[in-house]
């Protein structure tokens, strides 16, 4: 575990909380992570994303109800274009640890 805290450090992914959200953007032959902070997801309101990894970033917006909705355990997909169409897929808070390690090694695999 010690490995996966340093390298979430190294991204900017910690402190990911236990009530945290993760959202992963697959397509183009690249993925990106972004997190959904557990106070966001508590105030349930519509926010704005922002997507690293693979030398650049995305901006995403979710609404009221998509933040409700991985908020009360809901996976969300969502397809949408910020410089290049990706998918993006949101894992509720306790499935976080591995979707996110998953994406970490897709992403610095190359």
């Amino acid at each position: 575990m010690l490995g996966k805290a340093v390298l979430y450090t190294f991204l900017g992914l910690l402190p990911l909380l236990s009530g945290d959200a993760t959202g992963v953007a697959t397509g183009g032959g690249h993925t990106h992570v972004g997190v959904i902070t557990q106070a966001q997801l508590e105030a349930g309101a519509a926010v704005t994303i922002t997507f690293s990894g693979s030398g650049h970033t995305h901006n995403l917006p979710l609404s009221t109800d998509e933040v409700q909705q991985i908020a009360q355990g809901h996976p969300v997909q969502k397809s949408y274009m910020d410089l290049h169409p990706h998918t993006y897929t949101f894992t509720p808070p306790s499935q976080v640890e591995d979707q996110t390690w998953s994406a970490v090694k897709q992403i610095y695999r190359k």
